[in-house]
C-alpha cells in the first residue's frame, strides 16, 4: 500500500494540471492507443521501465492518466518538473482495455 501511495504522488502532480502536460480528448481509447502511445512517445530517460494508466473518474466524465514509471514504480519527471505522460479524456474504452482494468474497481494498469 505504501509503495502503491508513494507511486501515485507523481500521477497525481498530472491531474492537478501542469502547463504543459498534453490532453487529448477521443471518443474511444482502445488497448493497442495506450501501448502504441507508451511505445512511440517514450522519453529518452533510461530510467523509464514502464508504464502507468490511471482510471479517474469524476461523475460522467473519466480520465486516463498515462505516465511512465523507473524500476520502483514511481513516476519519472523531466527536467521541467512535470511527469513525462499525458491525460486522455475519453468516452469509452473498448473490451481489451476495460478487461486490463478488470470489472471491479482497479483503476490503474501497469504495462511493462
Amino acid at each position: 500500500m505504501r509503495l502503491l501511495r508513494w507511486m501515485l504522488r507523481g500521477i497525481w502532480r498530472v491531474l492537478r494540471g501542469p502547463r504543459n502536460q498534453v490532453l487529448v480528448t477521443t471518443d474511444m481509447l482502445t488497448f493497442r492507443d495506450v501501448v502504441r502511445y507508451f511505445t512511440d512517445n517514450r522519453p529518452a530517460d533510461p530510467g523509464i521501465v514502464a508504464g502507468a494508466l490511471l482510471r479517474q473518474r469524476r461523475g460522467s466524465k473519466v480520465r486516463y492518466v498515462h505516465v511512465f514509471l523507473d524500476d520502483r514504480d514511481k513516476t519519472v519527471f523531466g527536467r521541467d518538473g512535470v511527469p513525462y505522460g499525458r491525460i486522455v479524456r475519453a468516452a469509452q474504452v473498448d473490451d481489451e482495455l476495460a478487461t486490463a482494468f478488470g470489472r471491479s474497481d482497479n483503476d490503474l494498469v501497469i504495462f511493462r
